[in-house]
């Protein structure tokens, strides 16, 4: 009886994780732009340029097939 609570407690921990990490993102490059300066002139990034990586990160690989946002 225990051990199916711990099981059962445990798939819904993980199903929430997984619920989590699925969150749609809203994907644009412009809101990579607090990152631009830090990569110019080699200054450290702030916490800002971080979290917006991170938020953008599911949009990568769109972004590096676009077209339009090659140079």
């Amino acid at each position: 009886m225990v051990l199916c609570l711990v099981v059962a407690v445990a798939v819904a921990v993980v199903l929430y994780q997984l619920a989590r990490t699925t969150e749609a993102v809203t994907c644009g490059p412009v809101k990579l732009n607090p990152c631009l300066e830090p990569i110019r002139s080699e200054a450290t990034p702030s916490g800002t340029s971080y979290q917006k990586l991170r938020e953008q990160r599911p949009s990568f690989c769109g972004y590096i097939k676009n077209p339009v946002l090659k140079t």
